[in-house]
């Protein structure tokens, strides 16, 4: 987790939201998906963190060593959405 991610955790709960465990953190999100009628799940989090990563220009590498994968492949093809406003502006780069 990043400290910037950390300090905005740590803030809104003097509780401990989240331990390093996966099973931990899945509950306690399963519990505030409930408590606060969420329409996401835990792993959709990781598409959009990997999607945002790369539209902010963070080395795809990068991204796929924060989301803990072996291979490039699985973070490029599975992990990345790019939006259609971001792949528009991304566009407009070219010059024809």
């Amino acid at each position: 987790i990043h400290n910037k991610m950390y300090e905005l955790l740590k803030s809104i709960s003097e509780d401990k939201l989240f331990d390093y465990n996966p099973n931990i953190v899945t509950c306690n999100f399963k519990r505030l998906k409930k408590k606060y009628n969420l329409g996401y799940t835990i792993h959709s989090l990781r598409h959009t963190f990997a999607t945002r990563c790369i539209e902010q220009g963070i080395s795809l590498k990068v991204v796929q060593k924060w989301l803990g994968h072996s291979k490039l492949d699985t973070t490029a093809n599975i992990y990345t959405h790019v939006q259609s406003d971001f792949e528009r502006k991304e566009a407009s780069k070219l010059h024809f």
